[in-house]
């Protein structure tokens, strides 16, 4: 019963819901690739001293930190104004 009074509610921002909704799981997904690469960095990437790898996973970790605070960025602001 509560649970169809809050979809009736929200039918009408279905797609501000689902944009919400998909930036917060695209972020759960980024932030579980951290540590793994983080992982892979530690134990493979710097023992091998190979500069140019580092740099490049270095950078690879930049864009996806960069990509994660856009998706932030749209829960933050979309999803406050879905609230409201």
């Amino acid at each position: 019963m509560i649970l169809r009074k809050f979809i009736r509610y929200y039918r009408p921002h279905k797609k501000l819901f689902m944009l919400s909704f998909c930036c917060s799981f695209l972020m759960s997904m980024l932030d579980l690739i951290f540590p793994f690469v983080v992982g892979r960095m530690i134990d493979d990437i710097l023992p091998s001293r190979n500069l140019d790898l580092i740099i490049m996973v270095a950078g690879g970790m930049l864009l996806v930190y960069l990509l994660r605070y856009i998706l932030q960025y749209t829960v933050d602001y979309w999803g406050h104004v879905l609230g409201t």
